[in-house]
């Protein structure tokens, strides 16, 4: 997507933006708890992404991660 139509788009439909970002992160959180082995880089990523990262606590996805084994 070209820079334009990104900032178009989150003026147009923030709500939609939100839901995209918050999906975004849920998946990188998700990927990372899927990794056997991380670096300390990812270690501290995915701390980051599941303690402050509200999307990332919203309690559906705690327990799919806690399902998970992480």
């Amino acid at each position: 997507m070209l820079s334009r139509d990104r900032d178009h788009f989150e003026r147009a439909y923030p709500a939609a933006h939100a839901f995209i970002t918050a999906a975004n992160l849920r998946r990188e959180a998700f990927a990372l708890c899927r990794m056997s082995l991380r670096t300390p880089w990812q270690e501290n990523r995915l701390a980051e992404l599941l303690e402050s990262a509200p999307a990332c606590r919203e309690p559906w996805f705690v327990a799919l991660v806690e399902q998970d084994g992480v």
